[in-house]
């Protein structure tokens, strides 16, 4: 295989697994080496996954500490009341002494039906571990649709990805 080609292909691929069984000398000799493999995965961004999946499994376990986060103090206390029903985590006011964040964010459409979506963000460089389907709060029989839409959050995105 062309060298180039080689390196273009573990350049494109997400998933790498290099192998080089003989080197030609100068003179046009082969040479044996060693196989050299390497597995790394990465996403679209680059990230070890392994590495992200790790985090965000470490600092989410049961019974840590989350800060909750959103720019309307209602969906705080909406949420506050979601999770801690829950019981999964520990709810802290402190954010610096939460293992992590997580961060509700909503939107209105018409006819009062509101949009929202959860990140878990990690607490020492806010970075983004995972982030939440987008859900709304049509056929809920709640009139509070942030309400709405936070326990839905809560009941059908965040709770599934805890239980096993």
């Amino acid at each position: 295989m062309n060298k180039t080609i080689l390196i273009i292909a573990i350049i494109l691929s997400s998933s790498v697994t290099y192998a080089l069984d003989t080197i030609k000398t100068i003179r046009g000799e082969k040479t044996p080496t060693e196989v050299i493999a390497y597995e790394w995965s990465c996403d679209s961004k680059g990230l070890n996954k392994d590495m992200e999946t790790d985090d965000f499994s470490q600092l989410t376990k049961a019974k840590n500490k989350v800060f909750i986060e959103s720019t309307d103090k209602n969906v705080v206390i909406h949420a506050t009341k979601a999770l801690g029903g829950w019981g999964y985590w520990t709810i802290t006011e402190n954010k610096e002494e939460a293992d992590f964040i997580l961060n509700f964010s909503y939107q209105f459409t018409g006819l009062g039906d509101v949009f929202g979506y959860a990140e878990f963000l990690n607490p020492e460089n806010g970075n983004v571990m995972k982030t939440t389907k987008e859900v709304n709060s049509m056929m809920s029989m709640d009139f509070n649709s942030k309400r709405a839409v936070i326990n839905k959050l809560v009941k059908k995105e965040i709770k599934p990805l805890f239980r096993k």
